[in-house]
């Protein structure tokens, strides 16, 4: 390919430095040339809605989307006297939750840190429909609202994913990042649907991946969900057993 002829478009070209804190701070790297194209290194970027930084914390993306939903459930705290529960509901789930939701799975293995700054968030969305006060326990309101909470609404997200690549139904990049267990003879688990593990050396970078995530997270569940025979029997079957993991009795 001959890369004069490749046109950018100066207004959305960015290059961006992916590594450890100290590397990327300490890289002497400013600019990178594509052709007659002089491209600047920045320390994050702005990809579909989603920001991310060259530590891929996501602590940039968490604080984006915890200014965003604040300031929706702000202004519909000052209105909710004008609705009903239902319609608050509603609301909450099209500004606040669908934002929260929106690529999540880009969240697997996050710390408690990160993740406590949504949950946070959806703790708060829940106390306005129920018009509880802040010091009251939150997680009968979860479980009144069937809400799962945000490291359960993670994992239905990368699940679904997998159940997708074992179908065939997702892109071929995904299906490629995760690979059925076979085991070099005959044991009794090679007929459980279980995905190989892949071995990492980084918790921050490969315990964070999509194939290490996925693989961990399939595997957990029970045989009768794995054995799924449609995605919307999974879907449902899933959103149960999640929902019972959440809040057990």
């Amino acid at each position: 390919m001959n890369i004069n002829k490749l046109k950018l478009n100066d207004d959305k070209r960015e290059c961006m430095l992916i590594g450890p804190p100290g590397r990327c701070t300490k890289s002497a790297l400013s600019t990178v040339q594509f052709g007659n194209s002089s491209i600047g290194v920045t320390r994050s970027v702005k990809n579909l809605g989603v920001v991310l930084y060259s530590e891929l914390s996501m602590k940039q993306h968490i604080s984006h989307i915890s200014r965003v939903c604040s300031f929706q459930l702000t202004n519909i705290s000052n209105i909710r006297k004008y609705f009903t529960k239902e319609s608050l509901i509603i609301l909450i789930l099209s500004l606040v939750t669908s934002r929260i939701d929106y690529c999540n799975s880009l969240l697997a293995g996050a710390p408690k840190s990160i993740t406590n700054k949504l949950q946070y968030i959806q703790n708060t969305a829940a106390r306005i429909v129920s018009s509880w006060r802040k010091y009251n326990h939150i997680t009968p309101i979860l479980h009144n609202l069937h809400w799962p909470p945000i490291r359960q609404r993670i994992s239905f997200k990368i699940l679904c994913h997998v159940y997708r690549c074992l179908s065939k139904d997702a892109p071929q990049y995904l299906c490629d990042l995760i690979t059925e267990y076979k085991p070099a003879r005959s044991l009794r688990s090679e007929n459980k649907l279980l995905l190989t593990v892949p071995s990492v050396k980084s918790v921050n970078y490969g315990q964070r991946s999509f194939a290490f995530n996925a693989a961990k997270e399939w595997n957990r569940l029970p045989l009768y969900l794995r054995q799924s025979s449609t995605l919307a029997s999974f879907q449902s079957q899933l959103k149960t057993y999640l929902f019972k993991t959440a809040f057990p009795e």
